[in-house]
């Protein structure tokens, strides 16, 4: 019997009967980490072989003889350059190896801009109004750090099939010389999980837009497939061939291949714009953890390897995956549960659950012009 044809008698009973259940699920004191991006003990466990690549009988030295136990290697330890370079074919010089952060890197790079500016061009906190495309529903942590900085945002909603709308984006910054950057994650995109197509990269790297327009590339999951690979386009020689090589900052981590709190982060870009990021950065530090970067080398070895290593995450993963879509079909499709729309239909409920997420990111950008209108009007509060 479906809920809703229930009288209240009846309906009583059932809640007595799962209040009942529940009760004894409290009674078994389970602790659900339900943290977003957490991986589990399981796949942490995949990489605990690395303790045992750098220990007290193993070499220090690297292939161009820095002691990773001393200072130097501002830009990282020349195996992982190597490493990162094959995995994304590019050139190794275009390679920047950092700690585990790569969000640590976007925030310095957004940081630079604001108060160095980009490519030899004015600080962006002088030239009045800043603005960033911001792809909606997107990635919360990237919005903070462009709100951290008051840059405006603009939002531009994915299309109903998933895809990105490139003729609006296309527009938007052919017309407004004060957009300055814009956040892409290319690769499984939350929440519809879509791949940039081979046209939308084309377009991204030709588009006319002001010279010190930057797209913020967070490529964080380039080998975290679970059903099989989809192929990014590489945006980087599409680039070159349109006359803007120094367009895109490229970011990627080990956070989910190895130990999400103590992994390998990297930028890669042009060269003029690695040494740009340098020339700022040799300031804040003197180099990253290079001991780490060491035993991620010697535990990753290859690309070929980090695909093998990321399989197994799959299989991991995987069976929750289906666990959860098979519990959600059966669940929903045997009409005990009452639907919102009194029907199944895949398309338009995933189309619902977008557009409230849209609606919400759009919610943030306006509260952060409330809040800049107020600040113009000297309202501090």
């Amino acid at each position: 019997m479906k809920y809703g044809d229930m009288n209240k008698e009846q309906a009583e009973v059932i809640f007595e009967k799962e209040l009942r259940n529940f009760k004894k699920i409290q009674g078994e004191e389970l602790s659900l980490d339900m943290s977003r991006g957490k991986p589990c003990t399981a796949q942490l466990d995949l990489a605990n072989a690395m303790f045992d690549m750098v220990n007290a009988n193993a070499s220090f030295i690297t292939e161009n003889g820095m002691d990773v136990r001393n200072y130097g290697g501002l830009d990282g330890i020349p195996e992982m350059k190597k490493l990162f370079a094959a995995l994304f074919d590019v050139n190794e010089k275009m390679v920047l190896v950092a700690d585990g952060s790569s969000l640590n890197i976007m925030y310095n790079l957004v940081q630079q801009a604001m108060q160095f500016g980009v490519g030899g061009g004015l600080p962006w906190n002088k030239l009045g109004k800043v603005k960033f495309i911001c792809l909606v529903p997107g990635y919360d942590r990237h919005f903070a750090i462009t709100e951290q900085f008051g840059i405006d945002m603009i939002a531009v909603p994915f299309k109903k099939d998933g895809s990105v709308d490139i003729d609006a984006i296309e527009g938007l910054v052919a017309s407004d010389s004060s957009i300055k950057g814009i956040w892409c994650v290319p690769k499984y995109s939350n929440p519809t999980g879509v791949t940039y197509s081979d046209d939308v990269v084309t377009r991204l790297a030709k588009m006319d837009a002001a010279k010190d327009f930057r797209i913020f590339w967070d490529n964080a999951y380039a080998v975290h497939s679970i059903y099989g690979d989809d192929v990014l386009k590489n945006i980087f020689p599409e680039c070159e061939k349109a006359g803007n090589p120094d367009r895109v900052y490229m970011f990627a981590s080990t956070s989910k291949i190895t130990f999400s709190g103590a992994g390998v982060a990297t930028l890669i870009s042009s060269e003029k714009n690695i040494e740009e990021y340098k020339s700022h950065l040799k300031y804040a530090t003197i180099g990253p953890n290079k001991i780490v970067q060491l035993a991620h080398y010697r535990y990753l070895k290859s690309p070929e390897n980090i695909l093998k290593i990321m399989k197994a995450q799959a299989d991991i993963l995987r069976p929750k995956f289906d666990a959860v879509q098979n519990i959600l079909e059966s669940e929903f499709e045997n009409g005990d549960i009452v639907h919102v729309d009194t029907t199944i239909d895949p398309i338009r409920d995933i189309e619902t659950i977008n557009m409230e997420l849209i609606l919400s990111d759009i919610e943030m950008v306006e509260r952060r012009i409330d809040r800049e209108k107020k600040l113009a009007k000297g309202d501090r509060k």
